[in-house]
């Protein structure tokens, strides 16, 4: 189930969305500025990125429609941040810390799929470190969750963090791993040994629920919702960046199983971060549903 495309009015509010250059975090900026948002932060990973990225939301007919209409148009930021190494993303967080004064709404949308074993500057296992994925969006939350505590108990209103994250963390190989290889998964994680590229990827979408779980557990919802969304399968340039076969097998599912347009799979994760309130904190969100995922526990 997709909710309806009108979005309660988000005027006055703040909202910052890591991986907007295109796919869904472009539309989940887009969708952001449909619903008036006053403040919003797009992040990319260059400033050629970010300049277009912009230029592109103020091009949009819709937004140009609605620009037409309003008297204070959306004013937008844009902010270096590469996940893979932990200098930029600790750039990243300084930057806001020091000039943005508040913050409502924090989606972390940047993703990527790898099909082989390669090693982030940081030394972790690319897919896993963030790039884009898991381990530098634990540390942005970690580092941004007291300006949105902040925010609001300002607002006296909740402020939300959501995770772009996906059902096929069911899929995971992390709850196979031996006993001894559970003591120590990060360093597990980051060997040759356990990767499998097909499953890589639903490793680090279950890593990061199982954070965004534990992090709730340390967190009151009235001050802060925060929740994992799968936007379910879209055709994106990221899901179908992987070997033709591959490929080939992501869209006959798509035929057989359904899938979503782009501009859907955004509206997804903006009512998972703006709409659904302290029931999801904490829990995997799909359809606009709460799904308690029990093997996250």
């Amino acid at each position: 189930m997709t909710p309806q495309s009108e979005i309660a009015s988000l005027s006055g509010k703040t909202a910052l969305v890591t991986g907007c250059n295109k796919g869904l975090g472009f539309q989940v900026a887009r969708q952001l500025i449909l619903s008036r948002i006053s403040h919003l932060i797009i992040t990319t990973r260059d400033h050629v990125k970010g300049e277009a990225a912009i230029s592109a939301l103020q091009a949009d007919p819709e937004v140009v429609k609605l620009v037409s209409k309003t008297e204070t148009p959306t004013r937008i930021n844009w902010f270096p941040l590469e996940l893979d190494d932990y200098n930029s993303t600790m750039s990243f967080v300084a930057k806001v810390e020091q000039g943005v004064y508040q913050l409502d709404i924090l989606i972390l949308c940047a993703g990527m799929l790898q099909y082989k074993f390669e090693r982030a500057k940081t030394g972790h296992e690319l897919l896993m470190q963030g790039n884009l994925n898991c381990y530098s969006n634990c540390l942005i939350i970690n580092c941004l969750s007291n300006l949105l505590g902040v925010t609001s108990r300002r607002r006296q209103s909740p402020a939300h963090i959501t995770v772009v994250g996906s059902y096929s963390m069911k899929s995971s190989i992390v709850n196979s791993a031996r006993g001894h290889e559970k003591d120590h998964l990060i360093q597990y994680l980051d060997t040759e040994e356990s990767y499998r590229p097909l499953h890589r990827y639903p490793d680090s979408k279950l890593m990061m629920h199982v954070y965004i779980h534990h992090f709730a557990a340390q967190t009151r919802p009235c001050e802060i919702i925060v929740n994992t969304v799968c936007p379910g399968l879209v055709f994106t340039d990221l899901s179908m960046s992987g070997p033709f076969w591959l490929r080939s097998l992501i869209w006959a599912s798509g035929r057989v199983m359904g899938h979503r347009t782009v501009e859907d799979g955004a509206r997804l994760i903006v009512h998972a971060a703006t709409a659904i309130g302290e029931e999801s904190h904490g829990k995997f969100v799909q359809n606009s549903c709460v799904d308690r995922f029990e093997s996250s526990r």
